[in-house]
């Protein structure tokens, strides 16, 4: 799964609020699940989703060795940054999701999901994502800060 040259951009990280050690950031075009979740709610031409290099060639490498927890709760120093920008009629809005070890980010994110299921917070039934089920920005507050740090920018700024 190592991209080939043509697949990898560079990518200008300045102002994205991550502890990058430099504002440059090799990235890799990828292909995630998340677009399935993303066609669901939004009719889009074109779905574009990278990852950086440097993870890119880690999961690939079967000799990677898993991250090492450094806290009681045996989360990794690891740290991750998910940003989503959209554009129409020439306006992004975005948001983005950062926090530490984004493995130990999902155990409270399925909690959270389950809880508002079982407490019949969910209006519709069948099979849904978790937009289709929630109120986005309400749902990934509730996991903030302790488990995820959350910005969205819903003014919008000019593409």
């Amino acid at each position: 799964m190592v991209p080939s040259t043509r697949d990898t951009l560079v990518f200008d990280a300045r102002g994205l609020g991550t502890e990058a050690t430099s504002t440059t950031i090799y990235v890799s075009k990828s292909g995630f699940a998340d677009t399935i979740t993303i066609s669901r709610h939004l009719k889009t031409p074109e779905i574009r989703s990278y990852m950086t290099l440097t993870a890119v060639k880690d999961v690939s490498n079967p000799d990677t060795p898993p991250p090492d927890g450094i806290d009681e709760s045996g989360r990794s120093a690891q740290t991750f940054v998910v940003e989503v920008a959209a554009k129409r009629a020439g306006v992004v809005r975005s948001a983005a999701a950062s926090g530490r070890d984004i493995y130990a980010v999902s155990s409270p994110l399925i909690v959270e999901a389950a809880t508002r299921v079982l407490s019949g917070s969910v209006k519709r039934s069948g099979v849904l994502t978790a937009g289709q089920s929630f109120d986005v920005k309400d749902f990934l507050r509730s996991l903030s800060p302790t488990h995820l740090n959350v910005q969205f920018n819903d003014a919008g700024r000019a593409a």
